[in-house]
């Protein structure tokens, strides 16, 4: 695993207490299974063959995050044309080398209704014969969907970028993590970033696994 990586993995975890995909463009489904070998989740397959979890998903607030201390952002609105939408840069700075800038609009929570009934199911598949359960394991019992989301992740100190796109004059003066970037691009200093953006895209997860302690009966549980 890269300092990149790393350094991604960790801000995410303490911010919001969630796995996150690595990469976060790459996407994930509720029930995929992997092992999170140094902590970067490596799908195997999902639980769809033993199991099925049933989703039940409720919307949430926009999640956006920016390294605290290292990461400054500035909006800058011009004229709004005649379908009164305005050119906006957001110019970003980033003070250290892997500073984040992250926002996930429209998030949908998904999580597995019958996680007793699967969770027990995954501890009989690990008792059987075959091993087909492995306790380094873990599976994806909750996911964070975000509607469109935006990484910008500092490749160098002292790196300043513009993310340019359009928005309603309306939005003038509201909070970055409420505007809609979903026609934002890097318009400067692209190669000092890495920029992951997309649609529908499953940023940040909560796992769980089996454990077999010599004391008790095996069991499963939230993978910490």
């Amino acid at each position: 695993m890269s300092q990149m990586d790393k350094t991604y993995i960790n801000e995410m975890q303490k911010q919001f207490g969630y796995f996150p995909a690595w990469a976060p463009n790459r996407p994930y489904e509720l029930g995929d299974y992997g092992d999170p070998q140094n902590d970067q989740f490596e799908m195997l397959g999902n639980i769809r063959k033993w199991v099925t979890p049933k989703p039940s998903s409720h919307a949430s607030g926009p999640m956006y995050y920016t390294s605290t201390g290292d990461v400054k952002v500035n909006v800058d609105f011009g004229a709004a044309d005649v379908t009164k939408q305005a050119k906006v840069d957001l110019k970003i700075n980033f003070a250290k080398k892997w500073g984040i800038f992250f926002l996930a609009q429209n998030p949908t929570v998904i999580t597995t209704q019958n996680l007793e009934q699967v969770g027990d199911k995954i501890v009989s598949v690990y008792k059987q014969s075959g091993k087909d359960w492995r306790l380094s394991y873990t599976w994806i019992a909750e996911l964070i969907k975000a509607e469109y989301l935006t990484v910008l992740i500092a490749l160098e100190s002292s790196t300043d970028i513009t993310l340019s796109g359009k928005a309603p004059i309306t939005a003038q003066g509201v909070p970055v993590a409420q505007l809609d970037l979903r026609n934002f691009s890097v318009t400067k200093n692209a190669s000092r970033v890495m920029s992951y953006q997309g649609a529908n895209l499953t940023p940040l997860f909560r796992l769980y696994e089996v454990k077999d302690p010599i004391t008790k009966k095996a069991y499963y549980t939230e993978y910490k």
